[in-house]
């Protein structure tokens, strides 16, 4: 562990071992050691630190912000605030923590770039005559020393590889996020990773002086350097403690308090003020190094915030610096594989840049090249080989004058088409006769197009292409890239001064170079940017910004970046430095903040001073995406057309007039914002309605009654309202929705009919179909909607226990229900049983609101609509169908039964009162005819001629049986007597009274 770290987590300890102390000695645990009083031990020697750079800058004849702390502090502890003073120490001291976090957080970088150097090296020697390896210390190692590097190691020194091919990962110095292959003669970077192949490497540069090592000094370099506002915000220190002392004998002037003074003084120190530029500055240079951007100085970053206008180096720049083969154009009825094998054939023994091109380009298409017998170079034309009788040339136009080849129009022609493309053209002629030319162009890097419109959208007026290079070439690249100037043909000092108009002209210019011939442009420039992997060793000091990973794309960061930490600061200043503590300073002077609130408040200003700075960590994280990024082109492109829209009502104008009355606008203005806060305390209460007052939070009683009141505006009273006595309604399954509509709109249509086999597609129901659907007792879906109303019984329960009522209401009727559905039958809930199932849902919301402390009491609970899903409808239907079928034959067949039941016992019944009655009367019959054989007995024994008589004429009727007959009687009485005879017979119901009477007659007679 470094001595810097080990530093760090002492003082994280000594901070933590204060705030312990300090928490002992509030919570009365431990309060005095040796008699003293701990929160005095503690305010005077855990600000040592304090005390010790408050008299040195005394010494120094200069007033820091230390020096306003040690007063605060010393004013605390005269008037016996110890546990203040305390605090005010402790919490300076996570202030300084948290700088210093801040601070690591942006050394991490270096941190990580000095971890990827290796601490040794193995070395290739000689020994008795053999070679054989060596492990030294990386310090031990000289330049030309062999060094070897094994697959996975890291390479120890910059250097160039002498044996051995291998895949290099140099992300961690370059950031480029794919290994480079290289072999001999290729270079190599300190802390870059062998991946593959055993390498030897030639040391080029050691220790301080490889790549790695000037990466780590540039950031560091950067650290240390300061940027004008800093100075800035280090003056107003030597005037703030005068206005602090002030406030402090203004406030026990006016009170008479020395309390109250103390919090002044404890409150209004300038520590938010001091750290409000550094942290920002410092935070933005941090988050720059993690993508490879190296700020040299604060200074460097606040001067990038104002740059309208970036000039750009062409070659290595806005281009690759890596010539390409891009045309072949063949003439005289050649093929390009002809030509390109003739060019080829000339170019094989050159060790120009344009000869390898043509070389590789044949060796990939396949070519056969024949070898020359004669080769001449000509320094600055071109080549000229012989074989076999033939004369070939190959070289620029000036080769073809010297050498007297006619340049016919078709040349003529496809030079000049080469040209307008911005290409370099290599002739090829045939004993002389030029056969056709070859095109090679540097590209632009693929990153350039799009780096120039960002940058454009993000503020930059001005895009500028300097190069010493043709004009044809220049502006073929500056249209392909999109920049507003290109100038060409420039030597260095040309370049200076177009820099010098373009300042002329009000724009401040960022310059973006490679070359040594760039380092007189990146000095004169408002900001010298250097391509830090391409770029010469004087242009990266020359520069003030490097591009580590020569990536344009990363410019456009730089910008915004640089104009956040701008817009950090001044919020920093005006927000927390200023705003805050004036409004603290007011509270302490008005009793509102007691010291120990104070020596807070002003703390919690300063760390948030540092946590608004630590943001800029992480810029740009988010709007880095492909889809943030997109949305943010579309809306500057929307706010370019606006503002061109806008011009048509002279904009200028109307600025004009705002800036000659900027004054009195911000008077007024300021005026009616304080108007409004004023009026913001004003608050109308309805008739139905009841306002809970609260002041920093703390309930205010009584509450506000109907009618008009003041009270202070926010954010010192916040009035929250409620209606105590509206019976409210929360709807589970459904929801009823408005039917308003726009003027000119047709009325919502409401369905024919509510039915729970229709879909309500329209109207003021709208279904929850979540919240409805669920599970009965007996395994059938159903859907239920239900509403529960409930009304405000307590308002402080109502408005305190919970941040949402309804959706507590909701949660516990919908919850309820569901309980109530998975324990009770289908039938249950479509028929007789929904009153009981309503009473015990009410009691269960009851119940659960009361234990949730809600104040809310409920008032009924009412099953809407209750059916089976309409998903299983048409199950539903076909098992409802089932059900009647069997239901009806069941009737049917339970009908027959009681019919033929009934029938039967009735028969049952008839047949024994039949019997009954044939028995009754063969009964009587048996004795009617006993009794009238009695009778005929009697009679006959009384008369038997009568009963003679009878029985003769009863024979002869069985004799003569329907015959009429007449009987003539002689009666021995002298008279004669007619007897009609019944054709049945003679009745045989003669008594013995009547023939008594008839014989007493007779013998009257």
């Amino acid at each position: 562990m470094s001595s810097e770290a080990k530093h760090y987590y002492t003082y994280i300890l000594f901070t933590l071992t204060v705030g312990v102390l300090l928490l002992l000695n509030w919570l009365g645990i431990f309060t005095h050691l040796f008699g003293i009083d701990t929160a005095i031990l503690l305010a005077l020697f855990g600000g040592y630190k304090i005390y010790y750079n408050a008299i040195s800058a005394l010494f120094e004849r200069r007033i820091s912000a230390d020096l306003a702390i040690v007063v605060a502090i010393g004013a605390a502890l005269a008037i016996g605030e110890n546990i203040a003073a305390a605090e005010a120490v402790f919490v300076m001291l996570i202030g300084e923590g948290l700088e210093e976090f801040a601070s690591r957080r942006t050394r991490t970088a270096i941190e990580r770039l000095i971890q990827l150097a290796p601490k040794t090296a193995r070395l290739r020697v000689s020994d008795h005559g053999g070679l054989q390896e060596k492990e030294v210390r990386i310090e031990e190692v000289r330049e030309r020393d062999i060094v070897i590097v094994r697959p996975g190691e890291r390479i120890p020194v910059d250097g160039e590889i002498v044996t051995g091919r291998s895949s290099i990962n140099e992300a961690p110095i370059t950031g480029e996020s794919l290994p480079v292959d290289k072999g001999p003669g290729d270079g190599v970077f300190a802390g870059s990773i062998n991946n593959l192949g055993f390498l030897e490497i030639q040391a080029a540069r050691i220790g301080d002086d490889t790549t790695l090592a000037k990466i780590i000094f540039l950031i560091e370099a950067a650290e240390e350097k300061r940027a004008p506002l800093e100075r800035l915000a280090d003056r107003y220190a030597s005037f703030f403690l005068p206005l602090i002392l002030l406030a402090g004998a203004a406030t026990f002037y006016i009170t008479g308090e020395w309390v109250r003074t103390v919090a002044v003084l404890l409150v209004a120190c300038p520590c938010a003020l001091i750290l409000a530029t550094p942290a920002a500055v410092v935070a933005g240079i941090g988050r720059l190094a993690t993508d490879g951007v190296l700020v040299k100085s604060g200074a460097s970053l606040e001067s990038m915030a104002r740059v309208n206008c970036f000039v750009f180096d062409k070659t290595g720049t806005l281009t690759e610096g890596k010539p390409v083969l891009t045309s072949v154009t063949a003439l005289n009825s050649h093929s390009e594989e002809e030509l390109l094998a003739l060019a080829a054939l000339a170019e094989q023994r050159s060790e120009h840049t344009f000869a390898h091109l043509i070389l590789e380009e044949a060796r990939t298409r396949g070519l056969k090249i024949g070898t020359a017998r004669e080769f001449q170079m000509e320094p600055g034309l071109g080549v000229e080989a012989r074989q076999d009788g033939r004369r070939i040339l190959a070289g620029n136009r000036r080769l073809m004058e010297s050498q007297d080849v006619e340049i016919t129009p078709p040349v003529e022609t496809a030079l000049a088409s080469s040209e307008l493309e911005g290409l370099s053209t290599v002739l090829v002629a045939e004993n002389g006769s030029i056969q056709g030319l070859i095109g090679i162009q540097d590209h632009p890097r693929p990153e350039a197009r799009e780096t120039i419109r960002k940058l454009k959208a993000a503020g930059i007026q001005r895009s500028v292409l300097l190069t010493g290079d043709r004009e044809s070439v220049a502006s073929s690249i500056g249209r392909r890239v999109g920049v507003d100037e290109v100038h060409s043909e420039l030597l260095p000092q040309h370049k200076v001064d177009l820099l010098d108009k373009l300042r002329q002209r009000g724009l401040r210019t960022a310059m973006v170079g490679d070359g040594i011939n760039d380092a007189p442009a990146l000095a004169s420039a408002d900001v010298g940017i250097a391509m830090g992997v391409a770029g010469a060793d004087i242009t990266i000091e020359e520069a003030d910004i490097v591009l580590m990973n020569d990536r344009l794309d990363r410019l456009p960061l730089l910008v915004q970046v640089s104009k956040a930490v701008v817009a950090i600061i001044r919020q920093n200043i005006l927000v927390f430095a200023l705003a805050v503590n004036l409004a603290a300073v007011l509270a302490a002077a008005s009793g509102i903040l007691g010291p120990v609130a104070a020596a807070a408040t002003h703390q919690v200003s300063a760390l948030l001073v540092v946590l608004n700075s630590l943001r800029l960590l992480a810029y740009g994280k988010f709007r880095q995406s492909r889809l943030v990024t997109r949305a943010a082109a579309l809306a500057q492109e929307a706010n370019v057309a606006l503002w061109r829209y806008a011009e048509l009502f002279n904009v200028e104008r109307s600025r004009q007039w705002m800036a000659r009355r900027r004054v009195s606008l911000i008077r007024w203005a300021g005026a009616a914002v304080a108007l409004l806060y004023l009026l913001s305390g004003i608050e109308l209460v309805g008739p139905d309605e009841m306002a809970v007052v609260r002041r920093f939070g703390r309930k205010m009683t009584p509450p506000l009654g109907p009618g008009l009141h003041y009270r202070l505006p926010w954010p010192i009273d916040q009035v929250t309202r409620l209606k105590p006595y509206q019976v409210q309604a929360v709807e589970i399954g459904f929801r009823t929705v408005g039917t308003e509509q726009s003027p000119g709109q047709a009325p919502a249509s409401e369905p024919a009919a509510y039915e729970w086999n229709l879909q309500h597609r329209t109207g003021r129901y709208e279904k929850k179909q979540d919240e409805a659907l669920m599970l009965t007792g007996d395994e059938n879906l159903i859907e239920v909607n239900m509403v529960a109303q409930y009304a405000v019984q307590s308002a402080d329960s109502f408005l305190f226990a919970t941040t949402d009522p309804e959706a507590m209401v909701r949660v516990a009727s919908e919850s309820v229900l569901c309980g109530l559905v998975g324990s009770t039958t289908l039938d249950d809930f479509l028929t007789t049983g929904r009153p009981a199932i309503e009473d015990k849902a009410k009691e269960l919301i009851q119940s659960r609101l009361d234990a949730y402390h809600s104040g809310v009491r409920v008032v009924a609970v009412q099953l809407q609509d209750v059916h089976p899903s309409v998903a299983v409808v048409d199950a539903f239907r076909n098992v409802s169908s089932a059900f009647e079928e069997k239901n009806k034959l069941i009737n049917q067949a339970e009908a027959y039964r009681n019919e033929q039941l009934q029938l039967a016992r009735g028969q049952a019944a008839a047949r024994l009162a039949e019997a009954a009655l044939y028995t009754l009367n063969r009964t009587q019959r048996a004795s009617g005819d006993a009794e009238r054989f009695r009778l005929a007995v009697e009679a006959f024994k009384a008369a038997p001629e009568v009963t003679q008589t009878r029985l003769y004429l009863e024979t002869m009727e069985q004799i003569l049986p329907g015959k009429k007959k007449m009987i003539l009687d002689a009666s021995k009485f002298g008279r004669r007597q007619l007897l009609f005879i019944d054709p049945q017979g003679v009745p045989l119901n003669l008594s013995a009274a009547p023939i008594e009477a008839r014989k007493k007659a007779e013998r009257e007679e």
